[in-house]
């Protein structure tokens, strides 16, 4: 009997500590015909080939549980045979053979069986391996997903394997071009992803181009961030930049975004704990630190091009409100209210920009009230006005 089959070889382990247990089970195994153990040793050799831990416990490891017949464990064999033959076929895909094996075994067994779950033939499942492979010579990556959903029988995985098999010789360069550029930029992370998923994502060609255009604006930002800098020594893999790449790229924001948020901002300077130090000397240290849910190109939000600079314009403006004011109860809690009302929805995002540039112009006219005026309790008073028009538009 062969010892690579897990439930015999329990079965002697529990014989060899006390020789009267197991004896029903010995007495099965000594009543099998040799010709069940020679298929039950190619089944074990296949499974290894295959690297199908699931046969081995799905069938094998309970072959002495399950007990069964000469006929079931034939088909069993006929079915990994075919398995393998299939999967031999397409050698290019030996890194996901178990993955695989699992898939085909499943699919030949329910069109063997007239199933509901209706299989695919032979030819069929050579057919869709052919198709993954040619997938697999863009992106091993991206592939390794794309089986995965194969194997899992998501819905998604057919319009996977259309993409792959549309892709362009121009879109596969720009694909590549997207990864090593990313890379070039150390977003390693962004770039693993972005390749792992290029079959689930499937970017048009346009998509494409948007993605190296902002990856052109980040590469400009990385450099004016490290002027910044003032050749103080800096990581190079500075997590702050690399978190607004990160979602500059998947947001696909070009160079408008990134002079938006450099003036939003620069209004960090006022927070108490972002005052300048070589800690918050770039942008995107002070993005940080006034909280990064804040900044995005999403409708609503204060780089949505909806907007245009109109964001940009305000930043300046509550500038001046702090120089004018800086050192009393008007401090960083009463503009954290008056620029970002709720977490990344900024003041007056609900105003049409004619109501926006009104309530712009009054809260100028105030704040120059406030610079000259002299008077501690009409001062308190422009405040009380300041304040009294934080609250938003009902609609835009």
């Amino acid at each position: 009997m062969p010892a690579v089959i897990g439930s015999v070889t329990r079965l002697l382990g529990v014989l060899a500590e006390d020789p009267e247990a197991g004896e029903a089970e010995l007495g099965f195994i000594q009543a099998q015909p040799a010709e069940i153990w020679t298929s039950l040793q190619v089944i074990s050799s296949l499974a290894d080939e295959l690297s199908a831990e699931w046969l081995k416990e799905l069938f094998l490891n309970s072959f002495l549980q399950k007990r069964p017949e000469l006929s079931e464990v034939k088909k069993w064999q006929g079915l990994i045979t075919q398995t393998a033959e299939i999967l031999r076929a397409h050698s290019s895909l030996k890194d996901h053979r178990e993955s695989l094996s699992r898939f085909v075994a499943y699919q030949l067994s329910a069109s063997q069986l007239n199933s509901r779950s209706k299989g695919r033939s032979v030819d069929e499942l050579n057919q869709l391996l052919s198709q993954v492979e040619r997938a697999s010579s863009l992106s091993p990556e991206a592939t390794a997903l794309l089986i995965e959903d194969i194997s899992s029988g998501s819905e998604d995985f057919p319009m996977e394997l259309g993409y792959a098999a549309q892709v362009s010789d121009v879109m596969r360069a720009k694909a590549f071009q997207v990864r090593s550029l990313a890379l070039r930029l150390n977003l390693f992370e962004w770039a693993g992803r972005f390749w792992r998923d290029l079959y689930r994502s499937r970017p048009s060609e346009v998509r494409l181009d948007n993605y190296l255009r902002s990856i052109g604006a980040v590469s400009k930002f990385f450099l004016r961030e490290r002027t910044r800098l003032r050749g103080l020594k800096e990581n190079v893999l500075d997590h702050r930049r690399v978190e607004i790449a990160r979602l500059a790229l998947d947001e696909q924001w070009g160079d408008s975004e990134f002079s938006l948020l450099a003036r939003v901002a620069s209004v960090g300077i006022f927070k108490e704990v972002c005052t300048p130090s070589e800690a918050y000397r770039t942008s995107s240290s002070l993005a940080e630190c006034l909280g990064m849910e804040n900044f995005s190109n999403q409708s609503g939000k204060i780089l949505a091009g909806q907007y245009g600079e109109r964001y940009g314009e305000l930043a300046e403006a509550a500038r001046k409100l702090f120089q004018a004011h800086p050192n009393s109860e008007i401090a960083w809690s009463d503009f954290a209210n008056f620029f970002f009302q709720k977490k990344g929805e900024p003041v007056w995002n609900s105003c049409g920009s004619g109501e926006f540039d009104k309530r712009k112009k009054e809260l100028l006219s105030q704040i120059e009230a406030l610079r000259i005026e002299t008077d501690l309790a009409r001062k308190s008073t422009i405040l009380v006005q300041i304040r009294r028009g934080y609250k938003n538009c009902q609609s835009f």
